[in-house]
């Protein structure tokens, strides 16, 4: 019974902390590069204001995810220790996320003030750039948030350590696999940002580029998302360690191979967007360049949710 305690109140802990140290961080970084914006361009202060407090409102999402989810598991009571092991599963999806949003979302968001700085009187532009790329980085925090929902739903009819391992590698999975995701996104985010303060009339470019290489560097976070369901919805009767180490290693093959592609496709995406700046009647061969680059990134992170699927079949 102490472990059980001691895993609800961890859980809990852990959940709310660790988001609001990231928040925190990564806000104070976004008010510092405010605040050196405005010294520099005092006129543009009215549009840095906003971009800051819109910036900072997102960021805010990993905080407000993590509170949301501490009160709801203080409604719940917890009786045993199978229990205790799905809360982990409910950290593991929220706080993996959370945290490397929270601090992430601050360069982009950083880099937005410094283009307005550059070109105050296409400040709406920017924002709306901001606005775009930086709610895709808030996906997998939201894909996290639904993981730990399925996860808190599914704890009571834990009654063996496999079922509570099961919640725990669903967690693991989607947590692991969103790291990658996050700083790809980030990475692309910070220097479409950037660009259209050196170059505002690539902005069209750059906002139709956005969208595709976005999706294609978040693709291998809905595979960890895929792996997470279908671990949640096995059918296990009883307690087998054979199955228990089978989930867990499905769960991490998904997440672990998911970070390199997602960091590399977010990278290729970010340099062909400084191209595109550059020179945007490049558009086409630029882009498509880097759409293929990014695919055949993305195919890494196939090979291991497929590797992950065969785990599964055969536990």
């Amino acid at each position: 019974m102490l472990t059980t305690i001691v895993l609800y109140f961890l859980a809990i802990t852990v959940v709310v902390a660790f988001t609001s140290i990231a928040v925190g961080w990564g806000e104070s970084i976004i008010c510092k590069q405010a605040l050196k914006c405005i010294d520099i361009q005092p006129s543009a202060k009215t549009e840095i204001n906003k971009a800051m407090l819109l910036g900072t409102a997102l960021t805010e999402t990993s905080a407000i995810i993590g509170l949301v989810i501490g009160i709801i598991l203080f409604s719940k009571s917890i009786d045993s220790v199978y229990m205790g092991l799905a809360l982990l599963g409910i950290a593991f999806a929220i706080v993996l996320p959370g945290f490397t949003a929270g601090i992430y979302s601050a360069t982009p968001i950083s880099q937005a003030c410094h283009a307005i700085t550059r070109q105050p009187f296409f400040s709406n532009k920017i924002i709306n750039t901001m606005l775009i790329t930086t709610s895709f980085i808030q996906t997998p925090v939201i894909f996290g948030f639904i993981i730990a929902l399925f996860i808190f739903y599914q704890m009571p009819n834990c009654t063996n350590q496999t079922q509570a391992i099961a919640l725990l590698a669903s967690g693991l999975s989607i947590g692991v696999g969103s790291v990658g995701s996050i700083i790809g996104l980030s990475h692309y985010a910070r220097t479409a940002c950037a660009s259209i303060g050196y170059n505002r009339n690539a902005y069209f470019r750059v906002i139709t580029f956005t969208f595709i290489s976005q999706a294609l560097v978040e693709t291998p976070v809905i595979f960890a998302l895929i792996t997470a369901l279908l671990i949640l919805n096995t059918n296990i009767s009883q307690d087998s360690w054979v199955s228990s180490i089978a989930l867990i290693s499905a769960a991490l093959c998904t997440g672990i191979s998911n970070i390199a592609p997602s960091i590399s496709s977010g990278k290729t995406a970010a340099k062909a967007c400084e191209k595109i700046t550059m020179n945007p009647e490049q558009y086409s061969q630029i882009s498509k360049a880097s759409l293929i680059a990014q695919g055949m990134l993305d195919s890494f992170a196939i090979y291991g949710w497929a590797i992950s699927l065969f785990i599964l079949l055969k536990r």
